[in-house]
Parts: C-alpha cells; structure tokens; sequence
C-alpha cells in the first residue's frame, strides 16, 4: 500500500513540476514557437485530434515505464506544456483567473488520466525489479 501511494506521488509532483518550470520559465525563449498567441491567429484542434493526442500521452506513459525515461519525459513536459500555455495566456492579458478557467475543464479527466498512466509507467519497473531482485 506504501509503495502504491508513493509511486501516485512521484508521478503526481513530476507533473507539477514541469507546470511550474513552464510557468516560471522565461516566457521569450520560447516566443517563435507560440506564433499562435503573438499574430492573433487562433488554430482550432478537432475533437478527434485532441483524444488521439491524450491516448499517445497516456500510451506512451504506460509502456515507456519500462525504461523509466519516456515516463519521467512525458508527464514533465505534459505539465510544462500546461504551465507555458498559463503564464503565455496571462501574458497576453486574458488573467490569471480566466486562464485558470480555460485550464479546469481538463482537470476532470485529463490531468488526473496523464497522472495515473505516469504512476502506472513508474510501477512497471518498480514490479519488474521486485520479482527479479527476490529471486
């Protein structure tokens, strides 16, 4: 039981940690790549390319757990991605407050998905060198 809440923590505050390194991060390093935001243009993303996007994440976390990178990889930039797009949409004057907003309706099931799929990606090893180390 110990171990199954410590695995949900450290894939819990990898994620939070690439939120806050996104946040915080100087925002014009990454200036050419969010066009998007400085020209006015608004690229609008299907449904469909949206869950494609969140079953590769969540695949990708699962099944990179065995080789432990893919997983510490995915779940840090997945957070980084959401605090980089925070801290720009609050540079561009939307707020704080509606930029979090625009961020709670992916708390419900996304966020919280990406981070049981980066816990089962850390626990995949943790069994692995469980079953080989007791033998």
């Amino acid at each position: 039981m110990k171990s199954k809440n410590l695995i949900f923590i450290l894939s819990t505050v990898t994620y939070l940690a690439g939120l806050a390194v996104g946040y915080f991060v100087d925002f014009h390093t990454f200036r050419g790549q969010l066009t998007v935001f400085t020209n006015g243009t608004l690229y609008t993303l299907s449904f469909d390319k949206i869950i494609k996007n969140n079953i590769s994440v969540i695949i990708h976390e699962i099944f990179g757990g065995i080789l432990l990178l893919p997983t510490i990889n995915s779940l840090f930039f997945s957070g980084f991605t959401i605090g980089l797009t925070l801290k720009s949409l609050v540079i561009i004057g939307i707020g704080f407050k509606n930029a979090l907003l625009l961020i709670i309706p992916h708390c419900i099931f996304e966020i919280p998905a990406i981070i049981i799929a980066g816990a089962a990606g850390f626990k995949i090893p943790y069994v692995r060198n469980c079953k080989v180390f007791s033998r």
